[in-house]
């Protein structure tokens, strides 16, 4: 989500999951990546009165990302992603760990509105049948 007052340019998503290996002496961290959607090469700034709130981007890795971190408890996954400054061309690079797939990733699509707020898969299904049934 773009919360600046300019936009960001040049995007770039990197996903891994990293597993700690046993090494001499130590451990090493093996990264496998992750499969992303293309990234959008421009994110607008955040525009309070646009409804559509095109200033989030949503990014679909196409793994079962759960059964990567059941399979091995100590991996996590990492999420960098990079962007440029609109005016400026300054790029900077946020990174995120995730490590826990049951408290941290949830099953479900984005509702409408200005966070990031996650409809779980169960709840959808009952809004869905809701709504076919005020239709009826």
């Amino acid at each position: 989500m773009n919360l600046s007052r300019r936009a960001a340019m040049d995007l770039r998503f990197d996903a891994h999951l990293v597993t700690p290996v046993g090494a001499k002496g130590g451990a090493i961290k093996r990264r496998t990546p992750l499969e992303c959607g293309n990234a959008p090469l421009l994110l607008p700034r955040r525009d309070r009165s646009d409804a559509d709130y095109d200033n989030a981007y949503r990014l679909r890795i196409k793994t079962d990302i759960r059964q990567l971190l059941s399979d091995n408890p100590a991996s996590f996954i990492r999420l960098q992603v990079f962007a440029r400054h609109e005016v400026s061309g300054m790029g900077k690079m946020f990174e995120r760990r995730y490590y826990d797939p049951g408290s941290e990733i949830v099953t479900g699509s984005y509702a409408h509105g200005k966070d990031l707020t996650v409809v779980p898969e169960g709840r959808q299904t009952r809004r869905r049948s809701e709504a076919q049934r005020e239709s009826s």
